[in-house]
This record gives C-alpha cells, structure tokens and sequence, in this order.
C-alpha cells in the first residue's frame, strides 16, 4: 500500500483553473494600492529582521555575563573554601602551641 509515504497527496499537482490563469490587469489606483501594501510589507520586514538581530545580541551578551557570573561563583567558592582550610590551619597551630 501507501506506508512509504505519510502523506498519499502530499505530491500530488493541482491544476490552476480558468480563474487564475487569466492575466489580472490592475487599474493604477489598484497599483497603487498595491505597491504601497508590497511598500510597508518591506518595511515591516526589515524592521524584523533589525529585532532579531538586535535579540541575538541581546541574548549572546546576556549569556556572556551570565558566563562571568558564573565563573566568580566559582571562584567565589574556591576563595571561601581556601579561607577556611587556613583558619582551620591556624586554629589548629594555636591548639598546638
């Protein structure tokens, strides 16, 4: 049967009827019309690409100081544990002494 396709009609050619083979003349206002929508669909268009671009830097540099906090977290860490094995060092000299 079908069971190497999922989909039986996924490949399948639909014919275009009268209606859209027809040429469509535009009247100009209806040009008009329709440069400007083509116009601010560009516009629009660019606009998101600039907002995408601008949330990657966003996200890139938020991640770089999340990085950075994270390393002195760890550093952090490794300061306060040193710390204390000096304390524990010292307290244990003044026991000896």
């Amino acid at each position: 049967m079908w069971r190497h396709a999922a989909l039986p009609f996924k490949g399948k050619r639909k014919r275009k009827t009268l209606e859209q083979k027809r040429a469509v003349v535009l009247e100009p206002e209806e040009r008009k019309k329709v440069s400007l929508i083509s116009q601010l669909n560009a516009i629009r268009n660019q606009k998101a690409a600039a907002r995408r671009e601008q949330r990657a830097r966003q996200k890139a540099s938020q991640a770089k100081k999340a990085e950075a906090v994270e390393a002195w977290e760890e550093r952090k860490k490794r300061y306060v544990g040193l710390g204390k094995a000096e304390q524990r060092v010292a307290k244990k000299q003044r026991r000896d002494d």
